[in-house]
């Protein structure tokens, strides 16, 4: 996923383990791919339905 700016890469499951953010060569804000341990994920997927 991403933008003129920067991107994530999303697996199938719909985790990145590897984002930065406003741009390619900020810091990064999820670092997963580096440090399993420590450094973190984010996962998009549906809400569940409440009905």
């Amino acid at each position: 996923m991403g933008d003129p700016r920067t991107a994530a890469p999303v697996v199938t499951g719909g985790t990145s383990d590897w984002f930065c953010a406003p741009r390619f060569d900020a810091p990064s804000l999820v670092g997963g791919l580096l440090d399993r341990h420590r450094g973190g994920h984010f996962q998009i997927s549906p809400r569940a339905s409440s009905t």
